[in-house]
């Protein structure tokens, strides 16, 4: 059964409709069609599809610079937008006028005679415009006098009452000098500036103005005078091209108000100018002497002259390129060429340290940076910590829930940039006075952020970094975040490695040491209570000797205690276990003079664990913070969140940020008769428990360790059986 909606005669009716309508729209934007124009011998092509492409460049230049006004409220892009239209506007009439004939567009009909006297209106107006728009650029309250403008009212209101064909022709002549006449006064005064401008800023704005306009003008002037017929000379009909160029350059200037990026806009159209030009003459040499009657050699040097073009043309625009950056742009040049052996160097690193000393230093040797800083992250912490090679007068550290560090978490895959619209985003810039900030991110986790403030000032405006520079340093921080996963890899390793080594070791020690030891022990004990010791110095000799044998032997013990497997676990009071660890650490609590503080939780706190175990953990970090000069330390223990907590604070001295990474780490010690065991002994247990042990410290403020534990039993179980294997396979 056939629906009625799939009527093959109702399809094809809606098929012809279609193809009508298309027509009729085709029909109504002919004039976009450059053989439109081709009536006659005495019009030239090449300035009829000049007109064409400006007045189609000249409405999408001034879209954009509309849009720009409402976005960043600019009234400088507004009247960009303005000139832009009416230039725009000012080549349709013209191609109209000039042709001499009537445009169809819909049902609107523009007559020749009509065109030729908007052309000459808008010819007029065109002065008044641009002196609005470059006005607001120099934020001046005027440059030419305001009577310019009535200049240009009654010249645009005269074009549309003049009568007579004659009286028009002449008027056509008064109207281009006075709008070439007002241009180049225009231009005057912007070259006045220049060399009056004492800010290089606006010095060098001035010079790209300046300099945009006259070519323009010049161009135009010629271009003009052979479309009136006064130069019969055959010149190239670039005028309106390179204005419409230029008009895009104005916009960008008031859009992005960085100059290195105007002048490497600058630049790359010298380069698409020299391209052109050059690829140009080889299709010229190549077509310009074949016959009208010869197509086989028309096809064969187009095709020679293609080939060409393909072969060179990667080469030459990579060889041109060089060119410009070597020669035009040699700081950016500069520039480069650090980064570049920077991330060289970077890869020959082995330690995070001297990755980050190495990065910092190299991006400093360019006067491009003038202070730059990372900060990477602290995960038992978590805080982020400015690494000592930064020269930033910041913070030494961000904590998680700065504004900064939450900004990036939410917005990895972006960086903050002085021309970032976002007024979160500046807020940011403007508390750090930085003007880039990246995120250095590995696994989709935030790891670190690298600030820079560039060179930007008065003597040179060039200091700051153009888009295609910050694409170099963004692939340096992809290559950064790398490199920094690789080597906090390979740290890991080689501590599982000094890790088996040193149970290896320990169980050495158990065999080869124990033994004597306690033969030296005894024979010690029986010298210090020997009748015969009666001198008072011997007496002191042997004290010390027991003194000394009593700490080796400790050391021995806590060395035993590392390759020690893991025990059975059993149901456990955690206050009880408290009030015992305190009172274990009495001794040395008053002998330094620090008061020990519990207020026991009024839940019942009970944990399926090894009590000998977190007893001695507890112990350690009691007497660690006695020896620490605290006045005050205080223990307690919670139940969060299926885990049980266990703080233990002291208002102690802080520890030291370039030693707190290490503390955990086998045989680092800052204490002179220290092992370098105590702490990396307490996390070992903790993690052979399930549970965590982790640090925070701040100078003159204190230190604080917690320890978190699971209350499951299955976790417990499962944490146990794999320490056990652990230690079984060292």
């Amino acid at each position: 059964m056939t629906s009625p909606f799939h009527n093959p005669n109702s399809t094809l009716l809606l098929e012809y409709k279609s193809i009508e309508i298309g027509r009729s729209m085709f029909s109504s934007l002919e004039f976009l069609n450059p053989d439109y124009y081709r009536v006659s011998s005495e019009n030239s092509i090449a300035i009829v599809a000049a007109c064409l492409v400006s007045f189609v460049a000249g409405l999408w230049i001034a879209i954009l610079a509309y849009q720009n006004s409402i976005r960043m409220r600019s009234a400088a892009s507004f009247w960009c937008g303005n000139f832009s239209l009416a230039y725009s506007l000012w080549n349709i009439f013209f191609l109209s006028a000039y042709a001499q004939r009537d445009i169809q567009f819909f049902a609107t009909s523009l007559t020749a005679d009509l065109s030729e006297r908007a052309y000459l209106a808008v010819a007029a107006l065109l002065p008044s415009l641009a002196h609005a728009c470059v006005r607001r650029i120099y934020h001046a309250r005027f440059l030419i006098s305001n009577q310019m403008h009535l200049y240009s009212a009654i010249l645009a209101l005269g074009a549309f009452f003049l009568k007579g064909q004659d009286t028009l022709f002449y008027y056509r002549f008064v109207c281009g000098l006075y709008s070439f006449t007002a241009m180049a006064y225009l231009n005057w005064k912007i070259w006045r500036r220049y060399k009056r401008a004492q800010d290089l800023r606006l010095k060098t704005r001035s010079l790209f103005i300046g300099l945009g306009l006259s070519v323009s003008l010049g161009l135009s002037l010629l271009g003009q005078l052979r479309a009136e017929g006064l130069l019969r000379i055959p010149l190239p009909y670039l005028g309106n091209l390179v204005s419409a160029v230029f008009i895009y350059f104005i916009y960008k200037m008031i859009s992005n108000q960085r100059l290195r990026e105007i002048r490497e806009l600058m630049l790359r159209g010298i380069r698409v100018l020299a391209l052109t030009t050059i690829l140009g003459v080889i299709f010229v040499s190549l077509l310009v002497w074949v016959g009208e009657n010869d197509p086989e050699l028309f096809l064969f040097n187009t095709f020679l002259a293609s080939f060409i073009i393909i072969s060179i043309m990667d080469p030459l625009r990579r060889q041109l390129d060089a060119f410009i950056l070597r020669r035009l742009i040699t700081d950016r040049h500069e520039l480069e060429n650090i980064l570049l052996t920077t991330l060289r160097k970077m890869r020959r690193t082995h330690s995070i340290d001297e990755l980050t000393s190495c990065l910092l230093k190299g991006c400093r040797e360019s006067d491009r940076i003038y202070r730059t800083g990372l900060y990477l992250l602290d995960p038992q912490q978590n805080v982020f910590r400015l690494v000592p090679e930064s020269n930033l007068n910041t913070d030494k550290q961000l904590s998680s829930d700065h504004a900064l560090v939450y900004y990036l978490r939410n917005h990895l895959d972006t960086y903050l940039h002085e021309q970032d619209g976002s007024s979160d985003a500046q807020k940011l810039l403007r508390d750090l006075r930085a003007h880039l900030i990246f995120p250095i991110a590995v696994n989709d986790e935030l790891i670190g952020i690298w600030i820079i403030r560039t060179s930007l000032s008065e003597r040179n405006p060039y200091t700051s970094l153009s888009d295609s520079e910050v694409q170099l340093l963004e692939k340096m921080i992809t290559e950064l975040g790398s490199l920094i996963d690789q080597l906090q890899y390979f740290e890991r390793q080689d501590q599982q490695q000094r890790l088996a080594a040193l149970g290896e070791m320990s169980a050495a020690l158990a065999h080869e040491i124990r033994n004597p030891l306690g033969a030296i022990q005894g024979a010690a004990q029986l010298l210090e209570s020997s009748p015969t010791l009666t001198n008072s110095e011997d007496k002191e000799c042997v004290s010390i000797l027991t003194t000394e044998l009593d700490r080796l032997q400790q050391t021995v013990n806590q060395y035993l205690q590392y390759a020690r497997k893991s025990d059975e676990l059993v149901l456990t009071s955690v206050p009880d276990l408290i009030r015992a660890s305190i009172s274990a650490a009495q001794q040395k609590a008053q002998k330094t003079g620090t008061l020990l503080h519990y207020q026991p939780s009024p839940e019942s706190l009970e944990i399926l664990t090894d009590p000998l175990k977190l007893e001695q953990v507890l112990i350690n970090l009691l007497v660690n913070a006695c020896e620490a000069f605290s006045k005050n330390v205080w223990i307690q223990a919670s139940i969060e969140a299926a885990e049980l907590l266990i703080e233990i604070k002291d208002d102690g001295p802080g520890i030291p940020p370039d030693v707190l990474p290490n503390i955990f780490t086998p045989l680092f010690t800052t204490k002179r008769a220290g092992s370098g065991l105590g702490l990396p002994i307490c996390k070992k247990i903790v993690d052979s428990l399930g549970g965590d042990l982790s640090v925070r410290s701040e100078l003159l403020r204190g230190t604080n360790f917690k320890i978190q534990l699971p209350t499951k039993r299955e976790a417990l179980i499962e944490a146990s059986t794999a320490d056990s294997k652990a230690d079984s396979s060292q």
